[in-house]
């Protein structure tokens, strides 16, 4: 059960401890280094969150405050997670597995039509 947990936490909270944001939004990142593959998909998705300062400024600023927003909640259960059970950690961690995904996927989205509007 314990073992199940760890490898949820490894694969949710990860990548951007060395990556310091370019916005003037910075927020202490809440993620740990421990899985590259999940790693490398929040990288992407802070790439993506950059880009998107090019060609959608007011969907950056915005995105940007729900980025900062994930990773202060993320950075508060991490302190506490040690200190309540596993049935709350079991109950807990899909949220916020959820928050960071959706937000990924709402500013991939925002990207590619931004991009593809100025194409036209």
């Amino acid at each position: 059960m314990k073992k199940y947990l760890f490898i949820a936490t490894t694969l949710f909270l990860t990548g951007c401890a060395a990556h310091k944001a370019e916005s003037s939004h910075d927020a202490e990142p809440a993620y740990t280094s421990v899985v590259n593959s999940s790693s490398e998909r929040i990288q992407e998705c802070k790439q993506e969150l950059a880009a998107l300062k090019d060609f959608n400024p007011v969907a950056y600023e915005k995105y940007q405050g729900e980025y900062d927003s994930i990773s202060k909640n993320t950075k508060k259960y991490i302190g506490i997670k040690k200190k309540v059970s596993d049935d709350v950690n079991y109950l807990v961690m899909p949220k916020y597995q959820y928050s960071i995904r959706n937000l990924c996927f709402k500013i991939r989205h925002d990207l590619s039509a931004s991009v593809a509007s100025q194409v036209n």
